[in-house]
């Protein structure tokens, strides 16, 4: 089987009435925490999660994504994260392209860990992605739609080695009903032996801005799954601003109910 990594990260929320001033600040920046930032790349981003009847993945900790970035179809299975101690997130990720081999490298994993999903079916080339999920079993639970610039966190050195990532995510949650928007800075590293660079580079950008940002130690499917159900509570949409984004009241509703869920 193929080798799984993992993926290191930090997610800060922005104050909605400061988004657009945030971004253009941010976008013009070339370094943080002593090291470079490599050109502007625009992604565009649209995630499908899944997930069976019983919610068997989220019960045993894992996401299941189809993305399309750009014109590629990618397949991601995603782990239940724990807090490093540098405060980011480590979090098991695995991630192909949409293929024969990609498919069994995530099916091969589910096999072994989800007990229930002991017989999925081998992968069909004949089927788009999406269809292809639901009738393995699954069924879609949260789709999302991300303009994302992305830049490189490199060294300083002639290498200009790749360090990290730093994202943009301008979201629209798409499955939500009404029109959600959120925009979130994502700070990341497959290298476990960056996890305290990228602690250093947030609380760079939060003594930087101030209580314009925010981390928040929930992952944009909890998130999103959260919206989707506040979205039946009139409070919940009455915090929302007038272009449609969660505001630090939003989130604040987002977290109490999550701290419900966990709780039950």
């Amino acid at each position: 089987m193929a080798s799984v990594n993992n993926e290191y990260e930090l997610s800060i929320i922005v104050k909605a009435d400061e988004i657009d001033a945030v971004y253009n600040r941010l976008v013009k920046i070339d370094g943080l925490a002593g090291y470079g930032l490599g050109d502007e790349e625009i992604q565009i981003i649209y995630d499908t999660y899944f997930d069976t009847a019983n919610f068997d993945l989220r019960t045993n900790g894992f996401g299941l994504r189809i993305r399309k970035l750009n014109r590629e179809n990618l397949i991601t299975l995603k782990g239940k994260g724990k807090r490093t101690s540098f405060g980011s997130v480590d979090r098991l990720e695995i991630e192909r392209p949409w293929s024969d081999s990609g498919w069994n490298v995530i099916a091969t994993f589910l096999k072994k860990n989800v007990p229930v999903l002991s017989a999925l079916p081998p992968f069909d080339h004949s089927q788009e992605p999406l269809k292809f999920i639901k009738k393995a079993g699954f069924r879609i639970i949260h789709q999302r739609h991300n303009t994302r610039l992305k830049r490189s966190v490199v060294s300083n050195h002639i290498t200009k080695q790749e360090l990290a990532e730093l994202a943009l995510d301008k979201m629209e949650l798409i499955s939500a009903g009404i029109p959600v928007k959120l925009f979130e800075i994502e700070i990341e590293s497959k290298d476990r032996c960056q996890a305290g660079l990228i602690t250093r580079m947030a609380a760079e950008l939060i003594a930087s801005f101030g209580a314009t940002l925010k981390i928040w130690k929930h992952s944009k499917l909890s998130t999103g799954m959260a919206v989707q159900e506040l979205l039946k509570d009139s409070k919940f949409i009455e915090t929302l601003n007038s272009s449609d984004y969660l505001t630090f009241e939003s989130f604040t509703m987002i977290e109490n109910h999550l701290k419900l869920k966990v709780g039950k």
